[in-house]
């Protein structure tokens, strides 16, 4: 308690010192000592001898005797006084009274002292306020006293924070013949023993009836007028019962049998194979390691089965919601309530399948380390760690909670509303039938929701609202009508989500021009979208809207006549059937209207229109009427670039410089007015094409071209040959023979092996470096 000095006239033999004020600190030496602190914050030490000490008001440090090893100590008197005071009787058989206000008492030292020993049989009172007492080694007498006390039988010390003081550390004592009594207050008694005999307590019943805490079958103290308990078992096999209120027990090694009685408890059986009960109340209970019988009782319990060396546990959530954890050879009953059954794997060593897929209620869930038996249970949680593992979790048909911390993670949630989590690397996850939540975490994840209804009249019923968040990393995010989508925006990453409502009857209008900077928007649909650079949507049957965002989307329109404006980005429109008007808006957008009447508007950038998806050849003029097959009626702005069908089709280029490609079949091809190019790109096979005259293999054959300037080969070996104009040929990958002819041409081999036949003076060959003949 720092450096003492000696009180003003102190000597060896009995003397008087009266403080003021002041902060005082007085060592009253040998003899018996009367000191008195008065006002103020005081430090007085009696000294040897049997001595009388009082702090007075103020926040005091009371100590007896010098701190000593053994007995033989005089009996001081110590009495705190009124504010918050430290009392330390030392040796000797001595009467502590807290006073009035928050007091620390200790009939011996503090645990945390130089020395500290002290068998004599000690007297504390509390008094008024929430004290902390510690009766030390001995035959003490702990009285509490008014307020909500904490009294400890054994050695300690307490920390004080904001007026508060609480146990920090505590040492046992099993002398013989305590007598422990809270007085007022809701007080606590810490009991405990770490020898060999067993210990047992019951706090249930009248408080103010005396129970007996015994070591070994010897009464080491007497308890009454305590509502709280903080009980440590022995190495034997104990019996220990909680009172009325919250208690904290833990039995230690041994065979044991802990009843936490009312009130929400903390059990943990530790070693051996011990039965726990939480009682009633919401209380946390632990079987610890061994084979454990571990119920919660009646409340909301968590009964935890895990434990660091295995062991076969038998779980019951008893009465109440509970969440029961479970490892590998448990048997699990949830009992009464809505229950969570909690799987729990740690520390993988091989890829690992825990498929929940039987499970409704009751059966067995397998798992690596052994079969757990359950029943009487509403969902299901799984967490999983492998650190260079797969682990593959397959949901129930109930509400599911499944979170994996492996490398890589496969998750299906099956039926239910399920809450999946995935790792920070790549994971598959899907959430299912019902309303589902999908966290993917970091890393490159595809993200599924499930199954979701629509209904005619014009009124979404989705059965199912799931939420799907990508969080960082490269996502992609499947999901249906009033699903909410988030890319995650905190550590950025290319997102896509794709929007799929292909039952629908009725009309829906969908607008996404109002996302900017990771603002989320909401569908009309019921849905939101954040966070996505790129979507795709597919709609039913109807006359839809969608307005596109300005990210790079894919939207199809389905049945109907639809309206698909994708404003910015490169956009990919689908109308499907039905007479649909898309509007590629800003950037390089590809557009398929589908069968029907279609208005194509391209807006800037170099715009597409394809005919890819239809099922017959095509007429189709850019500039011009007479069109026919699903090009019948259509019309084209801001177009640049055409795509034929897969059949024989007619295709008309306009006044612009167009790129024509018509796909499979014997395709008659006009380029039109402008600088215009043939395009094979998309070929299975080498082409041979001339222009102005005879074109063959792969999508070439039995094509006839007319004004074109310019040819695009395949991927593979093409024999390219030019008119008598400037010319730009463009052989792409694969060995292809580059013939300019007349004129000013550009040759451009791209990979491959390629040869050029350079005509004129002007013409300009381009070659990649490493490639060429």
């Amino acid at each position: 308690m720092g450096t003492w000095t000696p009180g003003p006239g102190a000597t060896s033999g009995n003397d008087t010192f009266i403080g003021d004020a002041g902060a005082d600190i007085a060592d009253g030496l040998a003899g018996n000592d009367t000191l008195s602190g008065g006002d103020g914050n005081d430090a007085l030490r009696g000294g040897d001898g049997a001595d009388s000490l009082d702090g007075g008001e103020g926040n005091d440090q009371l100590q007896g005797d010098p701190l000593a090893v053994g007995g033989g100590g005089a009996a001081d008197t110590l009495n705190g006084g009124g504010g918050d005071d430290t009392i330390v009787g030392s040796v000797g058989a001595d009467f502590l009274t807290g006073g009035d206000a928050n007091d620390i008492l200790h009939g011996g030292e503090p645990s945390d002292s130089s020395f500290y020993y002290d068998v004599s049989a000690d007297t504390l009172l509390g008094g008024a306020g929430n004290d902390v007492l510690f009766g030390g080694p001995g035959a003490d007498s702990l009285n509490g006293d008014d307020g909500d006390d904490a009294i400890v039988l054994g050695e300690g010390y307490a920390t004080t924070n904001n007026g508060v003081s609480t146990v920090a550390s505590w040492l046992f004592d099993t002398s013989i013949g305590d007598v422990v009594d809270g007085g007022a207050g809701i007080d606590t008694a810490h009991l405990g023993s770490l020898n060999s005999g067993a210990v047992t307590f019951d706090g249930s019943g009248d408080t103010a009836l005396p129970r007996l805490f015994q070591v070994g079958g010897a009464v080491v103290a007497t308890v009454t007028n305590v509502e709280r308990f903080w009980l440590i078992g022995g190495s034997s096999n104990d019996v220990l019962t909680g009172g009325a209120l919250n208690d904290t027990i833990n039995s230690g090694a041994g065979a044991d049998t802990i009843d936490g009685g009312a009130g929400n408890d903390a059990l943990d059986g530790a070693l051996g194979n011990d039965t726990v009960n939480g009682g009633d109340g919401n209380d946390t209970v632990s079987g610890g390691e061994g084979n454990n019988l571990v119920s919660g009782g009646a409340g909301a319990d968590y009964v935890n089965g895990l434990n660091d060396v295995g062991g076969s546990d038998t779980l019951s959530g008893g009465d109440g919601n509970d969440i029961v954890r479970a490892y590998g050879g448990d048997i699990a009953d949830g009992g009464v309530g809505v229950d969570i059954l909690e799987l729990y794997q740690t520390f993988l060593t091989s890829d690992v399948i825990v498929d929940l897929g039987g499970f409704a209620g009751s059966g067995a869930v397998g798992v690596t380390d052994g079969t757990i038996s359950a029943q009487s249970f509403e969902a299901s949680l799984v967490s999983a760690y492998a650190p260079n593992n797969t682990v593959t979790v397959i949901g129930s048909e109930m509400n599911d909670t499944i979170a994996a911390t492996a490398i890589s993670a496969s998750i299906q949630g099956r039926g239910g509303s399920d809450l999946i989590t995935g790792t920070a690397q790549g994971d598959t996850l899907s959430g299912g039938a019902g309303a589902d939540t999908v966290h993917a975490g970091d890393g490159e994840d595809i993200v599924a929701a499930g199954s979701w209804s629509l209904t005619g009249g014009g009124v979404l019923e989705d059965t199912v609202k799931d939420l799907l968040y990508g969080d960082s990393g490269n996502d992609s995010l499947y999901g249906g009508a009033e699903d909410t989508f988030d890319g995650g925006t905190e550590f950025g990453g290319l997102d896509f989500a794709q929007i799929s409502m292909t039952s629908a009857t009725a009309s829906l209008n969908i607008d996404f021009r109002m996302q900017s900077n990771g603002v989320t928007i909401i569908l009309a649909t019921g849905g939101s979208v954040s966070g996505i650079e790129k979507l795709q949507v597919t709609l039913g049957a109807g006359n839809d809207v969608i307005q596109d965002l300005d990210t790079d989307g894919v939207y199809f329109g389905g049945d109907g006549n639809d309206i698909i404006n994708g404003f910015g980005g490169a956009d990919r429109l689908n109308g499907q059937a039905g007479a649909d008007a898309l509007s590629g808006g800003d950037g390089d957008d590809l557009l398929d209207g589908g069968s029907g009447a279609d208005v194509f508007d391209g807006g800037a950038g170099v715009d597409t229109v394809t005919y890819a998806s239809a099922l017959a050849g095509v007429v189709s003029r850019m500039g011009a009427s007479g069109q026919g097959g699903d090009a019948a009626g259509d019309t084209f702005t801001s177009i640049e670039n055409l795509i034929g069908s897969r059949f024989s089709d007619e295709l008309v280029g306009n006044s612009a410089a167009n790129v024509i490609e018509g796909d499979q079949g014997a395709d008659a091809i006009d380029g039109g007015a402008g600088v215009d190019m043939a395009s094979y790109s998309v070929s299975g096979a080498g082409v041979t094409v001339t222009l102005g005259g005879a074109a063959s293999g792969g999508d070439a054959a039995g094509d006839v071209l007319s004004n074109f300037e310019g040819l695009r080969g395949s991927g593979f070996a093409d024999a390219l040959t030019g008119d008598g104009g400037a010319n730009r040929l463009e052989g792409l990958a694969g060995d292809d023979v580059l013939q300019g002819s007349a004129g000013n041409d550009t040759l451009l081999g791209g990979l491959g092996s390629d040869s050029y036949g350079v005509d004129a003076a002007g013409d300009v060959v381009t070659e990649n470096v490493g490639e060429g003949f």
